[in-house]
């Protein structure tokens, strides 16, 4: 960013959250907070930013014609940049004014070129000037992003239409479609999870995650069932057992659990006793060995 590498070795931790150069630069980056899931309700006919949009001059765009989630994205992608631009404009348009209301000239004799410009540090006179407008909620805007994706383009559960009628009222009456949505979100951060714990070889975490999983298509999704309920529960009553929950598309079918190699046998003789007491069906047991994936193979 126009830096000298010999200033660079220069950095420090400063404020809140930003390196700056030590004496060297004047770095703000404080001034301005940019919401980024607002920034996404703009674009949803949310009345509530009917008047901030009005106020500010914002060119938003809607999503309401939107097909696919690359448009919804793109436009998205649009009212964001022109948000900021706004943010940017307001920002340089203060800091102009700095002096007025601010002037540091003790803190700028020790600032680098302050005294040689003959400018104090709010008027430009030190060597790096910077400024940025610090993002917020980057990990909500994932997660919303990801649901609309999920909810409105893939699995079609709902219309953006009927999407800014729930956010309206904060999922009120719509409590049953507020569970199905966070258990996508949480989902996906937990098959995120799930390969941070596998890749570092933390197996215990991941038999949680595991159990988390099914947990949640139980009490979220509700695509489980007593069947598969049951196989999870007697799995989870043996200890070796490190983490057990359904796979596949629910309403029946089979679980797969990760059970220590010494526990196996048991393990087969818990789960299949409990199952046939409950149900009067034997259940079956495929047992797999763990390997490393696929991979490339040198000849």
């Amino acid at each position: 960013m126009g830096k000298k590498t010999e200033d660079c070795r220069l950095y420090v931790g400063g404020g809140c959250q930003e390196n700056v150069l030590e004496n060297t630069e004047v770095n703000s980056r404080a001034t301005i907070y940019l919401n980024l899931a607002a920034v996404l309700l703009m674009g949803l006919d949310n009345e509530k930013w009917d008047d901030f949009i009005r106020q500010n001059n914002l060119e938003i765009c809607h999503y309401r014609d939107t097909d696919d989630f690359n448009s919804f994205y793109n436009i998205f992608l649009k009212n964001l940049h022109t948000v900021i631009a706004t943010h940017v404009a307001q920002r340089n348009k203060t800091e102009c004014r700095g002096m007025e209301y601010n002037p540091c000239p003790l803190h700028s004799a020790f600032i680098n070129d302050c005294i040689d410009r003959g400018k104090d540090m709010m008027e430009g006179g030190a060597r790096y000037n910077f400024g940025s407008v610090s993002l917020t909620g980057i990990g909500t805007i994932i997660d919303s992003l990801f649901a609309v994706k999920e909810l409105i383009y893939t699995k079609k559960m709902l219309s953006l239409r009927k999407l800014n009628e729930i956010l309206k009222t904060n999922f009120e009456g719509e409590e049953t479609l507020y569970r199905r949505a966070y258990h996508v979100v949480t989902e996906n951060e937990r098959t995120l999870e799930a390969a941070k714990r596998l890749q570092c070889g933390d197996v215990e975490g991941f038999g949680k995650l595991l159990n988390a999983s099914h947990d949640s298509l139980r009490e979220n999704y509700e695509v489980t069932g007593e069947h598969l309920d049951a196989l999870v529960e007697l799995a989870r009553r043996v200890d070796g057992c490190i983490g057990s929950r359904m796979t596949g598309a629910g309403f029946g079918g089979c679980t797969v659990s990760l059970v220590a190699e010494e526990a196996v046998d048991r393990f087969k003789k818990v789960v299949d006793e409990g199952y046939k007491d409950r149900f009067g069906i034997t259940a079956d047991f495929l047992v797999i060995d763990l390997e490393d994936g696929a991979k490339k193979i040198l000849l």
